[in-house]
């Protein structure tokens, strides 16, 4: 710090909102004087300073010390931030994403987004999602699905037939029949040839009126594809090193 009349022993003091806070000086000479300050903690904005000379010396005239706040940049959404689309179609919010680079910031920004886990089956892009300069405005594209049922399978109506344990005695009485029948010669021989393969009939009968009979109650329908009807968040995210800044956009989905 250059000035005039300076002595030994005085002290620098910046009129903070808080309270006066002093620090004490190196004494070069009458015009010269060195200190170290921190401005760690210390609120961006422009403050009185005041060199206290020790006695018989008194209190400089004010200037100002201005602090900057730290490199940083902004997002911000604008314009168009709010559609409305159907299920199946596309929502386009063309340059709606702005990032300013403040205070000297000059790194890299990365961007993506992201929707709130009810919007299922719908995905989201941001273009361009990198801004080398930590400034640009970006797009944001939202895809959702039309919505459907999936059809009901026919599996549980016929899972009887692939039980395995079924299987042998599938084919014991098949053989079994086709045996008896090759060697009967008479018609009751060939009744009772016929009859094990008319038992296995009989029980597969049984079997499918036992299951389509039961008082078991059907499943419940299956859930609908598809993005479901609602509004939803689409929060934009930009990174850059530790710094990490949102802003959000409005989508309904009919």
């Amino acid at each position: 710090m250059t000035g005039t009349g300076f002595l030994a022993g005085a002290s620098v003091c910046f009129n903070f909102p808080t309270g006066f806070t002093c620090t004490p000086t190196t004494f070069i000479s009458g015009t010269q004087l060195s200190f170290s300050f921190s401005t760690f903690g210390t609120a961006a904005g422009t403050y009185p300073v005041y060199v206290v000379d020790s006695a018989p010396g008194g209190t400089s005239a004010p200037f100002n010390f201005t602090v900057t706040p730290p490199p940083d940049f902004s997002i911000t959404s604008s314009g168009t931030t709010s559609l409305t689309v159907a299920a199946g179609q596309s929502a386009t919010f063309t340059n709606a994403i702005s990032v300013a680079a403040q205070d000297g910031f000059s790194a890299q920004v990365n961007l993506s987004c992201s929707l709130p886990i009810t919007a299922k089956a719908t995905t989201c892009a941001v273009n361009p999602n990198t801004f080398a300069s930590g400034s640009g405005t970006a797009t944001v594209t939202v895809t959702t699905m039309v919505r459907g049922l999936v059809p009901t399978p026919l599996w549980p109506r016929l899972h009887f037939i692939s039980w395995p344990q079924f299987l042998p005695a599938l084919l014991l009485m098949i053989l079994l029949s086709a045996l008896l029948l090759r060697l009967s010669r008479t018609r009751r021989q060939r009744f009772a040839g016929a009859l094990p393969l008319a038992i296995l009939v009989l029980f597969f009968t049984m079997e499918v009126i036992g299951c389509g009979g039961s008082s078991t109650p059907p499943p419940p329908p299956p859930p609908p594809t598809g993005t479901p009807a609602g509004t939803y968040t689409v929060t934009v995210t930009a990174t850059s090193g530790t710094l990490t800044h949102t802003a959000t956009l409005t989508l309904v989905v009919q």
